[in-house]
């Protein structure tokens, strides 16, 4: 009953207090549904019920192929690194034979 005397109230107003009635009652909807919706996932985070999922995209990954990707980055590293440490004797030397040639040459 006093739901139907607010609507036939509501029904003599202007268009523009019908309108903002409704968009009233719509915000507040709204809102209640959201307190409502984050009330339940902290709920479900606190639980620990929320496990993530990637679907189709978790499995693209292949772990084994990571895998042997990153031995081979690894071993290619090593080597390069041992290439660098082992530069400095090689330019040593290429210079004390270039000193010695201009030496003979002089």
């Amino acid at each position: 009953m006093v739901v139907q005397r607010t609507i036939n109230n509501l029904k003599d107003r202007p268009k523009d207090e019908r309108v903002a009635v409704a968009s009233g009652i719509s915000f507040v909807v709204v809102g209640v549904l959201f307190l409502g919706w984050l009330v339940y996932f902290f709920h479900e985070i606190k639980t620990g019920a929320v496990s993530p999922s990637f679907g189709g995209a978790g499995q693209q990954f292949n772990s084994a192929g990571l895998d042997q990707a990153q031995q081979q980055l690894n071993s290619e590293g090593k080597s390069q690194s041992d290439n660098l440490s082992t530069l400095p004797d090689q330019t040593a030397a290429q210079q004390i034979g270039a000193t010695q040639q201009m030496q003979v040459v002089q």
